[in-house]
């Protein structure tokens, strides 16, 4: 069987939302390749992790995501391409 494949709106395909996208894609993938490292790091915190273009990574923490949010924000990172995430020391489940 086939995949289905749905139409992008034309609202979301738009150069600033593929620009999003690519950076988050980024910040995930660094993430995932450096999870243990960020774990060592920053541990029982909430981290905002953004890679550029350059593959520079800017990473904010806090004990609660409000405070996280509030830092991203005060540094200009850019929310809408990072990868928020809580590092718990003990994972309460696996994937």
């Amino acid at each position: 069987m086939a995949a289905k494949v749905i139409p992008v709106p034309p609202e979301l395909d738009t150069p600033q939302v593929h620009a999003d996208y690519a950076a988050f894609r980024r910040s995930t993938v660094y993430f995932s390749e450096h999870y243990k490292e960020l774990l060592d790091e920053f541990p029982e915190k909430w981290i905002a992790l953004w890679v550029d273009g350059a593959g520079v990574r800017t990473v904010v923490s806090g004990q609660d995501v409000e405070t996280v949010a509030r830092k991203a924000k005060e540094s200009a990172m850019p929310l809408a391409q990072s990868y928020l995430r809580y590092l718990a020391a003990q994972p309460r489940f696996h994937t």
